[in-house]
């Protein structure tokens, strides 16, 4: 039996057990929806310079396949399918904007910043590059707002002393501080085996 003519019930269990051909089918039926959705909402020039209505979409379904592998879900029809797919877009493009928009996300700051683009030199795929990027910017998520500047902070070349002062402790608790936010949030966002 085909993928194509599976009830969309089987079609995303056999998607959750790992049969790429489901999820291949998922992913031809709904992308191009998601992408169309993405680009409509997308109006901000500073915004667009940043992200691109692939990016959010391969993050939306990446997101799905995680949650319909946890279980979490139960899906009976393509509306509630397209329904909950555009609602995680919507979400995510949400979450870009905000991001782009806060103080500490200057888009003048990333418009030099090499470590943020893709590059060949890199040895990394573009799909490698930007799965990477996704599971950072979830780790991020996970951090407290005081955490998250420490870390942000850290990434930025700031020594150890330097974060010290920031939120006033020694530089070791400083240290201390940052390793064990990012275990807790890299455990809650099951990147730690």
């Amino acid at each position: 039996m085909s993928a194509s003519s599976l009830p969309l019930p089987a079609l995303l269990q056999r998607a959750s057990a790992g049969d790429e051909a489901a999820a291949a089918e998922l992913v031809a039926a709904y992308e191009p929806e998601i992408r169309r959705f993405v680009r409509f909402r997308l109006t901000s020039p500073s915004v667009r310079r940043f992200i691109d209505s692939v990016d959010v979409s391969q993050s939306v379904l990446a997101r799905f396949f995680v949650v319909v592998q946890s279980g979490d879900v139960e899906i009976t029809s393509h509306s509630q399918l397209r329904g909950l797919l555009l609602t995680m877009a919507n979400h995510r493009l949400l979450d870009h904007v905000r991001r782009q928009h806060a103080a500490r996300r200057d888009g003048r700051r990333l418009a030099g910043n090499e470590a943020l683009e893709w590059s060949p030199a890199a040895g990394k795929t573009p799909s490698e590059f930007v799965s990477e990027r996704e599971l950072f910017e979830m780790l991020l998520d996970r951090l407290s707002e005081q955490d998250r500047r420490l870390v942000e902070a850290r990434l930025e070349g700031h020594s150890w002393g330097e974060l010290a002062k920031r939120c006033g402790l020694s530089a070791e608790a400083a240290r201390k501080r940052v390793t064990r936010a990012l275990d807790k949030a890299a455990a809650g966002t099951k990147l730690v085996k």
